[in-house]
């Protein structure tokens, strides 16, 4: 019996930035599919755009309208926005910034329907983000009001190897970190982390250090 690759949802982030350039530059290697199906939440407008730009005629993907007709062994697109937008690299633009927010929502609503089993972001630009959909800092932010969990109680970790590190506070300038820490709010994100190493990393006695 062949095991289950999980399902990998993608989102293109802000289609004036990187995000595309990243995606389509990762699956010139078409041995990541085999580690897992993937699915990216996106616009095949803007994905052949890209494509063209980039000369990466060798890359290519499966038009789908949900997780479920995704075919292992190749990138999955499912088109979650206008199909009209028009690419202009490296410019905030209003409509990229709704076109990157259409696909975050689509990409979630199917992680929670269990249609998916992990997420992966591209970067989006906050500055364009629609402010009445997405009023938040960031993805962290975002996440944390889709899953219902208290405002604060998610953590924002970086990990490469056997180092892992979380923010105590962020999208703060420096100069207004101070301002924002206290013994308490430390003591509570050092429970959230170990709480995190435990359950999501498998490490049953973390070794915790404060910079």
């Amino acid at each position: 019996m062949s095991q289950h690759k999980i399902r990998v949802a993608i989102t293109h982030g802000d289609i004036n930035g990187i995000g595309y350039e990243l995606i389509l530059k990762i699956f010139e290697d078409d041995r990541i599919c085999e580690l897992c199906t993937p699915i990216l939440y996106g616009s095949s407008h803007v994905a052949a755009f890209w494509r063209n730009h980039l000369g990466l005629e060798q890359v290519s993907w499966h038009t789908i309208t949900s997780p479920q007709e995704a075919k292992a062994g190749v990138l999955n697109l499912i088109d979650c926005t206008q199909g009209r937008e028009t690419v202009h690299m490296g410019e905030p633009r209003e409509e990229a910034g709704h076109s990157a927010f259409m696909a975050l929502e689509r990409a979630v609503a199917d992680i929670r329907s269990g249609l998916c089993d992990v997420l992966v972001t591209a970067p989006i630009n906050k500055a364009t983000m629609p402010r009445d959909l997405f009023p938040y800092k960031g993805h962290t932010d975002y996440l944390e009001a889709m899953a219902a969990r208290t405002p604060g109680e998610s953590l924002m970790v970086l990990a490469s190897g056997d180092c892992r590190v979380a923010l105590t506070t962020a999208h703060l300038p420096l100069s207004a970190v101070s301002a924002h820490l206290s013994s308490e709010l430390i003591v509570r994100k050092l429970r959230i982390l170990e709480a995190g190493l435990q359950r999501d990393f498998g490490i049953i006695k973390p070794r915790l250090a404060v910079l």
